[in-house]
């Protein structure tokens, strides 16, 4: 039987380019350097390519000790060539991993052949200009507690900004991305994001809906299913104790002319990315939260680079059609 392979384009969500020209790339390309100088984590790879596994699966069929294939699918994830998601089991929850691309490319000439075509922005999770919370309510720096907790006022606070880890029961927080209004078109749009549910400690077993709106348009309610504990997430400081949140999800939410996705997973939202009227302003609105009316108000934590498993904040792509 000949061998099957997944076709992709060059637009292909799970094909990615990079530019050593491009200072925003450097610390991508670095990490990808670093995750595939392991034979082993190759290997990984190669067996991520076929299908998502679990870790005792790929642990098991190579011969590695489980411990080690934790440490190498961390390093995979920080790279950005591994998620992981969590699968509600009899006995709780195991985690699931998966390939997040089929083609990685360089470029190492001089030119930036992408560079008219997209555009990404990292915000820190502090930097929302609005909000509504209700507690139990928090805010962490890389350092500690900005004040105390429980307090919604304490989000209004002037030095916000240094935030690594916000959490509330239910509310929102807004945030202003920067955007050059263009008269090229914007094919799609996508925001990156790590988050769990919110309960005292931890419970890998708690859900929440969260829902985003981009521009004030409700695009995508999705539903957290647990506020994540029990070891210490790869960013999570150390005085930050293990009977608390440590990690979420790196979640995905996109559009383009088709609708919205989540994850890759295609909703049913009639949304469109010309619903959105990105160039009528110059920033985009990006708003996430938990409604008043949701089945499940099980809060939120919305980690930063310093804190949980993946070091970034809220990243905004813009994909522009070719010129």
């Amino acid at each position: 039987m000949a061998k099957q392979t997944r076709k992709h384009t060059e637009n292909d969500d799970t094909v990615i380019r990079y530019s050593i020209q491009d200072e925003y790339d450097s610390e991508k390309i670095a990490k990808i350097g670093k995750a595939l100088s392991s034979p082993d984590r190759v290997r990984i790879m190669r067996m991520l390519s076929v299908k998502p596994t679990n870790i005792y699966t790929l642990a098991t069929q190579l011969a590695l000790p489980f411990s080690s294939v934790h440490r190498h699918i961390e390093i995979l994830s920080d790279s950005g060539l591994v998620i992981t998601n969590y699968k509600p089991t009899p006995k709780g929850h195991e985690k699931i991993c998966s390939s997040t691309v089929l083609s990685a490319v360089i470029d190492f000439d001089g030119e930036r052949p992408d560079e008219n075509r997209s555009a990404t922005v990292e915000m820190p999770v502090g930097m929302y200009r609005e909000c509504k919370i209700t507690p139990p309510c928090g805010i962490l720096s890389e350092r500690g507690k900005l004040d105390r907790f429980d307090d919604p006022s304490v989000f209004y606070r002037p030095d916000t900004h240094s935030a690594e880890l916000i959490w509330f029961n239910s509310g929102y927080v807004v945030y202003y991305f920067p955007h050059s209004r263009t008269d090229k078109t914007i094919k799609r749009i996508s925001f990156s994001f790590e988050l769990c549910s919110e309960t005292m400690f931890y419970d890998n077993d708690w859900k929440s809906d969260i829902t985003v709106e981009i521009n004030d348009c409700e695009c995508a309610t999705f539903t957290s299913l647990g506020d994540f504990g029990g070891r210490r997430g790869n960013y999570t400081p150390d005085f930050w104790p293990l009977t608390s949140s440590q990690f979420g999800k790196l979640w995905t939410v996109s559009l383009d002319k088709n609708g919205v996705s989540v994850d890759a997973a295609q909703l049913t939202s009639k949304v469109t990315i010309s619903d959105l009227h990105l160039n009528d302003a110059p920033f985009i609105k990006f708003k996430i939260g938990i409604k008043e009316n949701a089945t499940h108000i099980g809060g939120m934590n919305l980690f930063g680079k310093k804190f949980g498993d993946f070091n970034q904040a809220i990243v905004m792509n813009v994909s522009y059609d070719k010129l």
